[in-house]
């Protein structure tokens, strides 16, 4: 259909079946498709036309929600049906007909992934404004999009992901950590944002500042990957000091007694002095919090299917003697478990001696061969010397 404005339509009008008529000498340019193809019909941007947010004019109200248990964050947007269901599945296939249902429309969404600030972000998107997806924000918009079931949105969001995201540990560890304080994330979310990230973290594992930000759980698993995946023990071993440094501030620990040992097990059996010398002094500070006795025996039972107090250096084993809020049991196993070590060490100091004297004296006994040898020659050349003379003085005769 050509619009009123068109050249193409002024001379349809002036053109009459008893007038044949003459085509210009120069071609006009025309706006209007059917004469012009190459004239664009994308629809103005939504922004330009259709104000967001704005109660003027909104056919339909929305209320969202985070869900969450304490202190719940909601707000109440004013939009408007068509961009949102021009972009949205999910408001495509919950909002009524208008002839079913004339008016305005009240909808309430009590458990948006991310809250009225990732809905917003979605929201935004669907009427065509421009949103900058940056690493701080992905996580709450890549599960907005799959939440309100935006295609477009879902494929920018996980390029996003695949390209800037997962191939660099730092960014991977700062997208988890907003991802894990995310309420109400479905298990397709949670596979495909926390399950990646966990794994490219694990697969690139360093000793990474933004690790120490994680909840004590999250971290933990992507200690065991970074193990299962053959990753070196002293590297699993430095991130976890470093983990447990960053939770310590003053004489307090802030992590729980469970949180602790699921921190320090995630390297698996503790077998290295120097780690089990680390990780005694912030157990030192743990037990000066716990106020029943029975948390303490549970946290010194979890260390010792560790292997953790038979592993103990001298000087930390006195000290554990000399705390009193550390079982008697475990000092026991920790002395036993030296002097095992030592006896040990003496029996291979024995052999070692054993096969010292045995080579000094096969030294012994070569050097004594060597000097008869050696005797014997001498003996020899002596007798030889004295015949020698003997001839020589019967040939001056």
């Amino acid at each position: 259909q050509r619009s009123a404005g068109c050249p193409c339509a002024a001379r349809a009008r002036t053109e009459s079946p008893f007038r044949p008529f003459t085509r210009p000498t120069r071609p006009v340019a025309s706006s209007c498709r059917p004469c012009n193809p190459r004239v664009s019909r994308r629809p103005i941007l939504a922004r330009k036309m259709i104000p967001f947010n704005k109660k003027k004019h909104s056919d339909i109200t929305v209320t969202v929600s985070d869900g969450a248990e304490v202190d719940p964050k909601e707000e109440t947007f004013h939009l408007h049906k068509f961009p949102l269901v021009s972009k949205s599945h999910f408001f495509d296939e919950n909002i009524p007909d208008s002839a079913e249902r004339p008016g305005a429309i009240e909808m309430h969404i009590k458990d948006f992934p991310g809250g009225p600030a990732a809905f917003e972000i979605v929201a935004k998107w669907c009427y065509g404004i421009d949103i900058e997806l940056t690493v701080d924000e992905i996580a709450p918009v890549y599960c907005g999009a799959r939440y309100l079931h935006a295609p477009d949105l879902e494929k920018t969001t996980d390029a996003f992901m695949t390209e800037i995201v997962l191939p660099d540990p730092r960014k991977a560890a700062k997208v988890l950590k907003v991802a894990t304080d995310i309420e109400n994330m479905r298990e397709d979310m949670m596979e495909n944002l926390v399950g990646r990230c966990i794994n490219a973290i694990a697969a690139s594992f360093g000793d990474y500042e933004e690790l120490n930000a994680l909840p004590p759980d999250c971290f933990a698993c992507i200690v065991r990957n970074a193990r299962d995946l053959e990753e070196s023990k002293d590297l699993l071993e430095r991130a976890v000091t470093s983990f447990l440094k960053a939770h310590l501030t003053e004489d307090t620990l802030h992590l729980t007694e469970a949180e602790f040992i699921e921190v320090v097990s995630a390297t698996g059996r503790m077998d290295d002095m120097r780690h089990c010398d680390a990780v005694y002094s912030f157990l030192e500070v743990l037990l000066r919090q716990l106020p029943e006795e029975d948390a303490v025996v549970d946290v010194c039972k979890a260390l010792h299917d560790l292997g953790f107090w038979v592993s103990l250096p001298h000087s930390v084993i006195e000290r554990a003697y000399a705390d009193r809020a550390i079982p008697d049991r475990y000092c026991t196993v920790a002395l036993m478990a030296e002097n095992r070590h030592l006896l040990k060490v003496n029996e291979q100091l024995a052999e070692q001696v054993e096969h010292l004297s045995a080579t000094l004296s096969q030294m012994g006994a070569v050097s004594e061969s060597h000097h008869a040898v050696a005797s014997m020659g001498m003996a020899g050349a002596g007798a030889h010397a004295a015949g020698a003379g003997a001839s020589s003085g019967r040939s001056m005769q």
